[in-house]
């Protein structure tokens, strides 16, 4: 389901599936939120690959903001299709996510305050790793 790509300390990118519906939506939370109960206090979930949601999809990613916001920690979704981004506009949920056009500018931005730098951190471009 999510494919975690990179970790460095407090700090986890993931690769979302391709279709998140209602089949797979709970299950793609459970896992972000273990990653969050784990430590991660940014979280970068990367949605190249995603070209489906569904509305159990959006409400998991607003469950996972709130719960994210609870352990003091930010999300920020990078490369969600333009379709979508349409999609959140009209929703008005736009606002209440950081969403990059790409994983390299979601990894570029200033990280808060104790996280450790991940701008040009290896590994991304290739299979899925465990830091």
């Amino acid at each position: 389901m999510l494919t975690v790509r990179m970790q460095r300390g407090p700090v986890t990118v993931a690769g979302l599936p391709e279709e998140i519906d209602h089949h797979n939506a709970r299950q793609v939370g459970d896992q972000c939120g273990q990653l969050v109960g784990e430590g991660c206090r940014l979280l970068v979930l990367d949605a190249s690959l995603t070209h489906y949601l569904d509305s159990s999809a959006i409400t998991m990613l607003l469950i996972l903001r709130r719960t994210v916001e609870e352990h003091a920690g930010s999300l920020r979704i990078a490369a969600l299709n333009t379709h979508y981004r349409s999609i959140f506009a009209r929703l008005g949920v736009d606002s209440l996510f950081s969403v990059y056009p790409t994983l390299t500018t979601a990894l570029e931005q200033s990280q808060p305050t104790g996280m450790p730098s991940i701008a040009g951190y290896g590994g991304l471009d290739g299979a899925p790793v465990r830091v």
